[in-house]
Parts: structure tokens; C-alpha cells; sequence
């Protein structure tokens, strides 16, 4: 992406402010790429008194922008207002603010007297630095229970500057509050909200707003400006690309309303898919290694749903109002006997009444998976538990192609809603409280599809002999169902 609005004075401006920070080390003149140098310069110069940056994630966004606010403090002697959805989202920039602050003689000098560089390093806890000459930083998270007492308090310092990062994970409330923070400083007032197009719908409107407002000065950075300043690795986003959430992370394309709610969840997988799916799956015999995962039924009209599934196929093979946990696990030593599963590849919810399915299976000599789906996911940057990181595996196995037995309770898939979390930006799957409340039936069979995913090696690939095998099958039931056609007619 070209630079706008930067003379070639204002970039010289910039260039040899930078030569006095450092990053990794070295001269931070010559390791910003031109993306980070257009925020430097849009934080600095303030071509308009409003900013919205928009940055594929893991950019460097926080790095540069901790080092404008060593400048903004530092050099022009004003007061900086930092405002996150969360104390650790805060702590980012200050963090790094501190650090820099380390760069320069012409810096840390600017420390009140008793405030010692080291000692700030160390105070975790650190939420505002007074300088000498005027300036100064405050951190505020925005959604601590005390967060508007917080906010009103940072309004007496006279923050000349309000940054508000990851501002799409902040309410609109609550960015209301944080917008009157300038409203004393008048044409001086400074206002920039960095982050990710997490939301475009209420109660996250004013990011998606602020993109589309010709008041704002605008900067947007995908992945492919971070691949050309060599940010990124083609190895990574190809690996990205598998991860939920790609086009808002790397992208930075706001959620389609169509796709979102009000609250801006999303559909895991459609009906359309679901049906494509289901589609030429009646007859398909199934591939390699076989799990099998077990869905207890907790209350009411629930069912107990046990689900097979190999490389290529998954099938609902029990499903039942009226099994107790004993029964249950009767029915899952039985299949689990039948297709021949191991019993390293049986996962049961064992959350609630799925702990007694559980002990009946391991009184049988089945050493089942006893899955808790709300603990930490194995990739747990971009998933907030294992329920959505089996859920995303589950989602990424179909649209790869993987087939399911036609059977209407599947569904129920298109009912298991997803979203960035408010907090952190991790993937969520909406609860099963947060379902009944909105009146969508329970995904009894989708749980238990889910829980066959709980070991990433249960992905299964398809071998070669296992592809030509399905293609002869298909293309004698293609020339049989013509012969067919053919007979009929005559």
C-alpha cells in the first residue's frame, strides 16, 4: 500500500526521529517497514486530529505505536491516553513504552526524579508515568468493573492524545465514555482507534463507523503489504489461512453482516454446506482408522448421540432420548466392538452426567478419552478452549471435503454459532446456555462429531489406494444408475 499524506520533509522528519530507538537492537530507522512508518507518521504528524489503523495481526502495530507515544511525551510534552478491552491488552504498549523510554539519554532524563527506568520495568502494575517537562502516559482497561471511574479519572489529566487499541473489542458504550476524553482539548484533540475488524454489527458499530468516516485518517495493512515488507513468511499465512478467523486477522475485512448476528456470531458451517456434504454419502463405505465420540444427554429432549467417523465419512450411529449413562456406555462398547475402534479413540464429554458413561465404559475395559471441552486448547492464540479448536477442526474437515451419512439431526451443525471473544480476539463457540436462551435446539450429534477431533492426528488423511478405490465405486454407481435410465425409458 502506497504512503499518503507523508511529504518527503515529513518522512525525513520521521526517519531521523527514529534513529534515536531501537529495535531488537538495532537502529529503528532501519528496521521499520513502510507500513509502520505511515502509523508512525499518522500518530506524530496527525494529518487529521482522527485515525483508524487497521493492520493484519501480528504486524507490529504495538511496537510502533508504543514508540510515537515515546515521541508525543517525550519530545512534544503531551499527555497520552492508552485505553484496551483488557488490563493485558494495556499493559502491551506501556510495556513496550517503558522499554523505549530506555533508548535515549534525552528520555529517561524526563523521569520524575525518584522514578528509576529499572524500577519500572519491574512494577507490573505501572498504569500512569508523569514526565519532568509535561508529558505524560496513562493505561485504562476498558472493561475492569471500575473501567468508567478509570476512564473519568484519565479525563483529569487533559490527555491530549487517546489511543484506543484493539477498539472493535470495545463496546459502544463504553466508547462513548472514552470519545469524551478529548472533548476539553477541542481542535487539539487527538482521537485513534487501532485494531481488527472483529465487528460491524451492534453492540460493536463505531469501529466499522469510524473505517467509513472521511473525518478519519485511514490506514489498512493486509497480509500482502506484510508479505512484500517481508513481515510475514508465504509458509505462515499458508498456515494461517487454515486458522478461524483469517479474513478479519490477515485480511482485515470486517464480518459480512449477512454471515453475523446482532452480536456478531456466525454460523460454524451452513445448511448449504451441510448438504453438500451429505450428498453421494448413503452408500460410501468408510476409510482408515476409525474414532468414535459420545455426546451424553444432560436434561429434557436431549439425546445421547454416539458418531463414528473415519478419513472420508462420518455417521450418527446411536442416537437416544431415553439411555441412562449405563446404557450409553453399553451401546459404545458395542459399536466401539463392532467397527473395531480402539479405545485410545472413544471420546466422551465427560463434563456433568458424562462422567458416568465414562466409569460404565472403563468398567467394560474400554480406557475411553474423557474429554473436558471448556480446558485450555492446544493452540491457545487463537482458541479460547478445546470446544473451539475441535469445532474449527470439525468445520475445516468438511469444507475439505469430508462427507456425512444423510441423517436430518446433522443439521444441527448450521445451529453452533462462533465469534472473536469480546476480551481476547481468541475463536468462542457459543455455550449450550447461551443456545437454550436463544431457543436453538441442542447439538446433541454436533458435540459428538466434534469430540472425534479432539486429537489432531484423528484428521486421518486419505491414502492413494483409498482415493482410486471411492473413484471406481462412484463411477460404477454413475454407469449403473445410466443403465438404469437407459432400461427405463425403453
Amino acid at each position: 500500500m502506497a504512503q499518503h499524506n507523508i511529504t518527503k520533509e515529513e518522512k525525513a522528519a520521521c526517519l531521523t526521529t527514529l534513529k534515536w530507538f531501537k529495535i531488537k537492537g538495532n537502529r529503528a530507522d532501519k528496521q521499520i517497514t513502510p507500513g509502520q512508518l505511515e502509523i508512525f507518521h499518522a500518530l506524530v504528524f496527525k494529518p487529521k486530529n482522527r485515525a483508524i489503523i487497521i493492520t493484519a495481526t501480528q504486524y507490529g502495530k504495538s511496537e510502533i505505536t508504543s514508540i510515537a507515544c515515546v515521541v508525543l511525551t517525550c519530545i512534544k510534552n503531551e499527555e497520552v491516553a492508552i485505553i484496551a478491552p483488557s488490563a493485558d491488552k494495556a499493559k502491551i504498549i506501556m510495556r513496550y513504552y517503558i522499554d523505549h523510554l530506555g533508548d535515549n539519554p534525552m528520555f529517561y532524563s524526563q523521569l520524575e526524579k525518584d522514578t528509576r527506568l529499572e524500577r519500572l520495568r519491574q512494577e507490573e502494575s505501572k498504569d500512569r508515568i508523569k514526565l519532568r517537562e509535561g508529558g505524560g502516559i496513562s493505561i485504562v482497561s476498558a472493561q475492569e468493573s471500575n473501567a468508567k471511574k478509570k476512564i473519568e479519572a484519565a479525563m483529569g489529566y487533559g490527555a491530549r492524545n487517546v489511543i484506543l487499541d484493539e477498539g472493535c473489542l470495545v463496546q459502544d458504550e463504553t466508547e462513548a465514555t472514552i470519545f469524551r476524553m478529548i472533548a476539553g482539548q477541542g481542535a487539539l484533540g487527538f482521537y485513534a482507534k487501532i485494531g481488527n475488524p472483529f465487528h460491524s454489527d451492534p453492540p460493536y458499530t463505531h469501529f466499522y463507523e469510524s473505517s467509513k468516516d472521511p473525518k478519519y485518517h485511514k490506514i489498512v495493512i493486509d497480509y500482502e503489504q506484510g508479505l512484500a515488507e517481508k513481515r510475514y513468511t508465504e509458509e505462515f499465512i499458508n498456515e494461517a489461512r487454515k486458522k478461524p478467523l483469517f479474513d478479519v486477522l490477515y485480511e482485515c475485512k470486517f464480518p459480512e453482516g449477512s454471515k453475523a448476528d446482532k452480536q456478531s456470531w456466525m454460523s460454524l458451517v451452513s445448511r448449504k454446506e451441510i448438504e453438500r456434504a451429505m450428498e453421494d454419502a448413503e452408500n460410501m463405505e468408510m476409510f482408515g482408522e476409525k474414532a468414535m465420540g459420545m455426546d451424553p444427554a444432560d436434561s429434557g429432549d436431549n439425546e445421547c448421540v454416539a458418531v463414528i467417523r473415519g478419513s472420508n465419512l462420518a455417521k450418527i450411529e446411536f442416537a437416544s432420548i431415553d439411555a441412562d449413562p449405563v446404557n450409553f456406555a453399553g451401546q459404545g462398547v458395542l459399536i466401539a466392538k463392532g467397527y473395531q475402534i480402539k479405545a485410545n479413540n472413544i471420546f466422551i464429554d465427560k463434563i456433568g452426567v458424562g462422567a458416568g458413561t465414562v466409569g460404565a465404559m472403563r468398567e467394560q475395559s474400554y480406557g475411553v478419552n474423557a474429554v473436558n471441552v471448556a480446558e485450555k486448547a492446544l493452540d491457545d492464540k487463537n482458541f479460547d478452549n478445546k470446544k473451539a479448536e475441535n469445532y474449527w477442526r470439525m468445520r475445516q474437515w468438511i469444507l475439505s471435503g469430508g462427507k456425512l451419512v444423510p441423517d436430518e439431526r446433522w443439521y444441527q451443525l448450521a445451529n453452533v454459532k462462533y465469534k472473536a471473544s469480546d476480551r481476547t480476539g481468541r475463536m468462542q463457540v457459543m455455550s449450550k446456555d447461551e443456545m437454550r436462551r436463544k431457543s436453538l435446539p441442542s447439538p446433541d450429534a454436533a458435540e459428538a462429531l466434534m469430540l472425534t477431533f479432539d486429537k489432531p492426528i484423528l484428521t486421518f488423511a486419505v491414502s492413494a489406494n483409498e482415493k482410486r478405490f471411492y473413484m471406481e465405486m462412484k463411477r460404477k454407481k454413475e454407469r449403473a444408475q445410466k443403465l438404469l435410465v437407459r432400461r427405463g425409458s425403453g
